[in-house]
């Protein structure tokens, strides 16, 4: 059966607290003020502010709490991040360790969200992708590798729709992705990354 992710917030906190900062940082790549006991970590380019001793997230500057989905992406990742860097090895989702089973019907990656914004205009992604810092990579008619989290990379594919075949669009995996994150936070990651990139710009 595919990794289930941590059961909820109140399970990730007490695992948080259970883990020594120095590790969480070592492993994650987030920041930590041992005074306040609080931790920074980048999620698609935009800081998040960790505070243990109020059991709250919040986007740095700001004081709403973050919502739940991503509250539970954070906490995983500060509980379950490896230090290990990324292979280079890309895999589609249904190529990870369960995917097969995982991704389908409900659990399927929001690839139409791309098509719809990119499928006319390839270049579009290109641009979208500069305000997460992505990195432009040589396939299809356009993609770029977002830094998602400090040890988590997504690599964003589309091609351009003409009058003989549909628009298209992918997402792929480094093979070191679930070491970080089971495969429903793993979805929550891309959900995150393609509203992003596809609020980036206006228009289709």
């Amino acid at each position: 059966m595919p990794q289930e992710s941590v059961t909820g917030i109140d399970k990730g906190w007490a695992d948080l607290s259970q883990l020594a900062p120095d590790d969480v940082v070592t492993n994650s790549g987030a920041g930590y003020d041992p005074v306040t006991r609080i931790y920074q970590l980048k999620v698609l380019n935009i800081t998040y502010v960790i505070s243990q001793h109020e059991k709250k997230i919040t986007e740095q500057g700001k004081s709403e709490p973050v919502k739940f989905e991503m509250g539970l992406l954070i906490l995983h990742y500060l509980v379950n991040a490896k230090n290990i860097p990324p292979s280079g090895k890309l895999l589609g989702a249904r190529d990870l360790p369960d995917g097969d089973i995982f991704f389908r019907s409900t659990h399927e990656l929001p690839l139409s969200p791309l098509k719809e914004k990119f499928g006319s205009n390839p270049a579009g992604l290109l641009e979208a992708a500069k305000a997460l810092n992505g990195k432009r990579k040589d396939f299809a008619d356009a993609a770029v590798e977002i830094q998602v989290l400090p040890r988590l990379f997504l690599t964003i594919l589309v091609w351009k729709g003409d009058d003989e075949f549909p628009a298209n669009a992918s997402v792929l995996f480094d093979s070191t992705a679930p070491e970080h994150l089971a495969l429903d936070v793993l979805l929550a990651a891309v959900k995150f990354t393609v509203k992003a990139l596809t609020e980036k710009i206006k228009g289709t």
